[in-house]
């Protein structure tokens, strides 16, 4: 910083950075700013090397723009965090590298898939985008992330061993979504729990473990299109002698099919229990 005043990279209008390879960005001995939203795009990956602070506007990051898979990985340096100024943080990936931190404040954050079928874990199980416990854990929100989303974008999801340490930074909704023909969205391996938790899925949510919110609700829905065309499950399904605990309110929800247990299932929730299929 000798002689220097500055050293930042700094963007003062609500503008797109796009490249045709690789995005990075460094300001080694200051930031990363921009005083408005701001939306970087890439084909190859994205790096930020260095803490970022967001503006007045969204903060949207596309770290595979050409959808081609393989390459498009989001990764922010250890010990750096980017800050979004309690802005909504919309991340596409082929996969994240949260060696960093993700602090949105009140706003919310979304992470999804960068093509169809992209398998996604949640935790302990890898998949084509893991986001591992630690990784979580460094995501910051009061308004609660979403992790998948449209039918255009991801598939499967596995969640396995969230604990309550990992999630607990998330002060909000952890919104799964399996909107993909024919996509699942499978609780596996160790218990996981949640400050909340909806889990959405084309075509069934299952589980052979215990799932838990401390805070608030638990929602499980295995027909999230309400239709049976292409599906071949549209369940909720639980398979082993487990516990399914909301803080507040438990609802299940499977409207093509139904809802099964093939051993002993236990349901508690403090503020009700709504069963709406068979």
């Amino acid at each position: 910083t000798t002689a220097d005043n500055t050293n930042t990279v700094a963007w003062t209008a609500a503008k797109t950075l796009t490249s045709k390879t690789h995005l990075t960005l460094e300001s080694t001995t200051n930031s990363i700013t921009a005083t408005a939203a701001l939306t970087l795009l890439a084909e190859e990956g994205i790096s930020i090397l260095d803490d970022m602070t967001g503006g007045t506007g969204a903060l949207v990051i596309n770290a595979d723009n050409d959808s081609s898979g393989t390459d498009g990985t989001l990764t922010v340096q250890t010990g750096k965090t980017i800050t979004s100024n309690n802005q909504a943080v919309t991340i596409t990936a082929w996969d994240v590298d949260l060696d960093g931190s993700l602090a949105a404040g009140s706003g919310a954050v979304k992470i999804t898939g960068s093509i169809s079928g992209q398998t996604i874990g949640v935790g302990d199980t890898a998949a084509n985008m893991h986001i591992a416990v630690l990784e979580l854990q460094r995501i910051t929100s009061t308004a609660g992330l979403t992790v998948g989303g449209s039918s255009a974008r991801g598939g499967l999801v596995t969640v396995d061993g969230v604990t309550q340490a990992s999630s607990a930074n998330i002060d909000g909704t952890v919104t799964l979504q399996a909107f993909v023909d024919d996509s699942t969205i499978s609780f596996a391996t160790a218990t996981s729990t949640f400050y909340a938790l909806a889990a959405q899925a084309d075509n069934g949510v299952t589980g052979a473990v215990d799932l838990t919110t401390d805070t608030g609700i638990l929602y499980l829905d295995g027909d999230y299109d309400d239709s049976t065309t292409a599906d071949n499950t549209n369940t909720v399904a639980w398979t082993a002698a487990k516990t399914l605990t909301s803080k507040t309110h438990l609802t299940l929800e499977s409207t093509a099919n139904s809802i099964t247990a093939t051993a002993a299932l236990t349901l508690l929730a403090e503020e009700g229990i709504s069963i709406l299929d068979d």
